[in-house]
């Protein structure tokens, strides 16, 4: 079992495995963009994003301990009057995700090369139920964590913890990928390399560093 800060790096380690998160790295995930669609006025699109997406409850959507009933309740507290639009925008939100173009073809470069590649992403339930299109890349990999399978969430380190465990990985040879910089900051306490995801072209170029071997640096 690997706990926080047990492994003591002595040299340069070969990274063997790449964890991907989800949301904004392999699978589209823009949420103003998505509310635009709809058309809404300004100020009710601004309402619904607050009341919707930047509201604490959303994080506990991706949890999934919750019925959905209850999430959208506590949703709609947030901007009473718009019940309607933020059930509208709640109900159609999973079709709004969609697998990005270069998610396929890196994830099938690295397994060409012999990297175990694994998942760890907060995504709910419904989610996943509902738009199984967006993950077409699950397998393509050796396995992965939703936070809808063991209801934690990143950065909580039990997340982190169950997948290194279950899939007995080694941080010390992993690197994990990720859009937030609270949720690598999270894995760096598990000795996990990280990268910053910001967009493709520089996250496979930071990658591709690591990846070479200490006499090709």
């Amino acid at each position: 079992m690997y706990t926080k800060k047990n492994v003591i790096t002595k040299e340069i380690p070969m990274i063997d495995t790449i964890i991907f998160d989800i949301g904004r790295v392999l699978v589209k995930f823009d949420w103003q963009e998505y509310i635009a669609s709809f058309h809404f006025p300004k100020e009710t699109a601004d309402i619904l994003g607050r009341a919707v997406f930047l509201n604490s409850a959303w994080p506990e959507y991706d949890r999934s301990a919750l019925p959905d009933e209850e999430i959208l309740t506590r949703l709609c507290l947030a901007a009473p009057g718009y019940e309607k639009e933020i059930r509208l925008v709640f109900d159609n939100f999973p079709c709004s995700l969609s697998l990005l173009p270069h998610a396929i073809p890196w994830i099938t470069s690295l397994k060409k090369r012999g990297f175990h590649i694994y998942y760890l992403s907060n995504y709910a339930e419904t989610t996943r139920r509902k738009n199984p299109d967006a993950l077409a890349f699950i397998p393509l990999c050796d396995g992965g964590l939703m936070s809808c399978d063991i209801k934690h969430i990143k950065p909580e380190p039990e997340i982190y913890q169950a997948l290194l465990t279950r899939f007995q990985i080694n941080p010390e040879n992993a690197v994990f990928i990720d859009d937030s910089m609270p949720n690598l900051e999270a894995a760096k306490e598990f000795c996990l390399h990280t990268i910053l995801f910001e967009n493709y072209p520089s996250a496979s170029a930071q990658l591709e560093r690591l990846l070479a071997p200490p006499d090709a640096c």
